[in-house]
């Protein structure tokens, strides 16, 4: 009797959790539920009557836009939840995601292991919502499993810090596959409604779907690996994988800026118009949710460099930007935009190069991804992913635009 006492209180305090309330923004400070501390046991699939959708998700940049209507709000969102609710039987989805509190794509991933598809899920336990515990006492928190959804304690591949990452991986949906996304985005009602955010959609690009094998298998086993920092390269991306020492790597960031032509020949771009003298500069485009600390002033400071030597950069800052940085970007005369709409920030860590990199006269590259420009970044489960796909760079400098007016 005592037994089954407590398995009956076991019962009612897990079903409580998966009542409470709503979640809370990502960026707030919510109480905190604790996670379970062992293994759930999966409970038994009931078949999904929903029928299986028609989605094929495209290569390219999605963002949403928080100062416009719902479905510009949720573009990212539904993007996502389309791509799962097209996901077939025996397909696999993968996740690791710092905030998880969308009650949609819970009830998206929930169907979709109800009709037999594989969900392989990281979360991180900074913040426990609802949404999380739902989707561990579905499918069992045991790694080698073929289904499972991880807390991770810290930085699950590290020891201190946090899983900080936003990824998301489908093998089919629709008629596409190796489906990779990777960007700002958490699954939070928030970072739709009041965040400024992007996410770069990979299709078919099987190489770039396969380099975050390795770090995804560490990941949902929570322990400190060595090394943390990874560096893996494919025709279109490359990918660089923290917790990192600053010491003993170069900054991604700062490398990839002391790359940039500030100012390029107008022959060099177009040699069938010759036009003696003309220089034009390289548009440098830059918002960031949090720059800040020693790092963050390095960076800044790297930025008023490039200023001076001619490129024409913009700054769109978030909420978590220190005095130092903004003081150094206004003295180099930066144009910054924190935005016109009350409570609505940028939540990326964009930069766009558009112009001169390397021996290239004209071309883009993207650095997306989800580490912020702070010291707190290296000490994270994060990536920083530069894109050198001129077609989506025109879709990155395209989506800055629309935010350098707008937001």
């Amino acid at each position: 009797m005592l037994v089954q006492a407590r398995a009956l209180l076991s019962a009612l305090i897990l079903g409580a959790l998966l009542l409470a309330s709503g979640p809370v923004a990502a960026d707030a400070s919510p109480s905190v539920t604790t996670a379970p501390t062992a293994p759930t046991a999966p409970t038994a699939r009931a078949k999904s009557t929903a029928a299986l959708g028609t989605y094929t998700p495209v290569t390219g940049a999605t963002f949403n836009d928080p100062t416009s209507g719902k479905w510009a709000r949720g573009r990212i969102i539904n993007h996502i939840v389309k791509t799962i609710d097209s996901s077939p039987a025996k397909s696999t989805i993968r996740m690791a995601v710092f905030s998880f509190a969308h009650p949609e794509v819970s009830d998206a991933l929930a169907a979709a292991y109800q009709r037999g598809v594989r969900l392989k899920l990281v979360f991180a336990g900074e913040n426990i919502y609802s949404p999380m515990l739902r989707l561990q006492h579905l499918v069992g928190s045991d790694p080698n499993a073929k289904s499972f959804a991880i807390i991770c304690r810290n930085s699950c591949r590290g020891a201190t810090g946090q899983m900080h990452a936003k990824y998301f991986s489908f093998r089919r949906a629709g008629t596409a596959e190796f489906i990779t996304m990777v960007g700002s985005v958490n699954l939070t009602r928030y970072n739709a409604d009041m965040q400024w955010n992007d996410i770069y959609t990979s299709v078919g690009d099987k190489p770039f779907f396969r380099s975050f094998g390795v770090w995804f298998n560490q990941l949902k086993r929570d322990l400190p690996v060595d090394p943390t920092y990874m560096v893996r390269s494919t025709p279109q991306a490359e990918i660089q994988f923290t917790p990192m020492d600053p010491a003993i790597t170069p900054d991604p960031i700062y490398s990839l800026m002391s790359r940039v032509r500030c100012l390029v020949p107008a022959e060099e771009i177009d040699p069938l118009t010759p036009t003696p003298g003309v220089l034009v500069p390289t548009q440098v485009m830059i918002a960031a949710h949090a720059w800040n600390g020693g790092r963050g002033r390095m960076l800044a400071t790297k930025t008023a460099e490039l200023a001076a030597a001619g490129c024409a950069v913009r700054v769109v800052l978030g909420v978590g930007w220190g005095p130092y940085v903004k003081d150094i970007l206004l003295a180099a005369g930066i144009p910054i935009s924190v935005g016109t709409h009350p409570g609505i920030r940028t939540h990326q860590k964009l930069l766009v190069v558009s112009g001169g990199f390397d021996a290239d006269p004209q071309t883009i590259r993207v650095v997306t991804g989800s580490s912020n420009w702070s010291d707190l970044a290296l000490n994270r489960d994060d990536m920083v992913v530069t894109i050198n796909d001129e077609a989506v760079g025109a879709q990155y400098v395209a989506g800055f635009e629309h935010m350098w007016l707008y937001g």
